[in-house]
């Protein structure tokens, strides 16, 4: 029971953290469209770097309401006192410390689970003005002074570990990327991938950037200038612009022929969704559970793009996912990214085959090979 729990908590806050993440595309654009060789509106950029100075604050935020019951906005707010109460009190302990957006999590989490818990607390009479909602940002408050205490004395402790996880990720070249690309496709199944892609795009490595704020993750960086960042995303282009698209295609071909109108603008969806965005949960999940072997290579080719594009030193990088979109809004912030077009026709190639040959081969029913009835319309 207690594991369950554990587990459901850990989805929860993975889903919980797409709502701040979804302002990365706006903070990305304004960022690019803003330099010089495009737009060359310096305030756009100042507009997309304030987002990521900010990302803590903004985690905070995003992570309260996804996690609080009724997702309210009284928990927002108190993860927002929380921060500003925590933040301060790191600073007066040690100027030095700057825990990033897993501070942002930690009051998030707190406010959350402080709402969850006295959202509907009654206070004796004295005191019913701050009776139910009103209290939790009192106590989000009281309870942030005593983490700010606790952090400020062990986060550096904290932050040698991280540094430690982050250097040796960073520093072990294709066998680091492979490891990350294929758990990150399997922790899809359970829908924690999202914990993983923050931790690698927006808490491991450091960046100063033109404005003199110390960027950190993957992601940012990469925006923001870091020649050295874009590897940890670079991978993905391949499988999501490519792959799963040509997967859809083998699942259309072995569709029965009766069902190939029905299922094919269906598949042609989510192949385009996948190409363009980069979305690619519905193509994944329409498999992964009739043919697990399926997912398993699909996995194991994750990782092995992810080393490819290594070992051609492709720098790519991207604000919500590898979709066509963002490949060519940072096209020029890219390092090598032409290379992603010989390396995308093979991989898809590949996919084709891999999707055809076992479709066929283990008659599994993917979308298609399944009886479908319309029903006649009534009129």
């Amino acid at each position: 029971m207690q594991q369950n729990k554990i587990t459901t908590f850990f989805q929860n806050l993975s889903q919980a953290l797409l709502l701040p993440i979804v302002i990365m595309p706006v903070a990305g654009i304004f960022f690019r469209i803003g330099e010089p060789d495009l737009l060359n509106i310096k305030i756009l950029t100042v507009a997309g770097n304030a987002i990521f100075s900010n990302l803590p604050i903004i985690f905070a935020l995003g992570v309260s309401i996804g996690l609080s019951l009724h997702k309210n906005t009284n928990s927002a707010l108190s993860a927002g006192i929380s921060y500003i109460i925590m933040d301060a009190i790191l600073k007066y302990i040690d100027p030095t410390i700057n825990t990033g957006i897993l501070g942002g999590l930690i009051c998030g989490i707190l406010a959350a689970t402080i709402y969850n818990n006295f959202y509907n607390i009654s206070l004796p009479a004295i005191f019913i003005f701050f009776s139910g909602k009103r209290f939790v940002p009192i106590l989000s408050g009281i309870i942030s002074v005593f983490v700010g205490i606790i952090l400020g004395h062990i986060w550096n402790q904290v932050q040698f570990c991280i540094n430690f996880i982050a250097h040796w990720i960073l520093n072990s070249g294709s066998f680091g990327l492979f490891l990350y690309g294929l758990i990150n496709r399997f922790l899809v199944l359970t829908g924690l991938h999202h914990i993983l892609n923050n931790l690698v795009w927006f808490v491991f490595g450091s960046y100063t950037d033109q404005f003199g704020s110390v960027i950190h993750g993957d992601l940012p960086r990469f925006i923001a200038g870091d020649q050295t960042a874009g590897r940890f995303m670079a991978g993905f282009f391949p499988i999501m612009m490519f792959g799963l698209p040509s997967a859809c295609y083998a699942m259309y071909r072995n569709a029965f022929h009766e069902n190939k109108k029905v299922v094919g603008g269906l598949l042609l969806s989510m192949a385009l969704t996948s190409f363009f965005t980069g979305i690619t949960e519905p193509i994944e999940l329409s498999f992964v559970f009739i043919a697990p072997r399926l997912f398993v290579l699909h996995a194991i080719l994750t990782g092995f793009s992810m080393v490819v594009m290594y070992l051609l030193n492709v720098h790519l990088g991207f604000t919500f996912s590898a979709g066509f979109f963002d490949y060519l809004l940072f096209y020029k912030n890219s390092t090598n990214p032409i290379y992603l077009i010989p390396v995308g026709l093979i991989t898809g190639i590949i996919y084709f085959i891999i999707f055809n040959y076992a479709i066929r081969k283990y008659n599994l029913t993917t979308i298609g090979r399944v009886n479908i009835h319309i029903p006649k319309s009534p009129i």
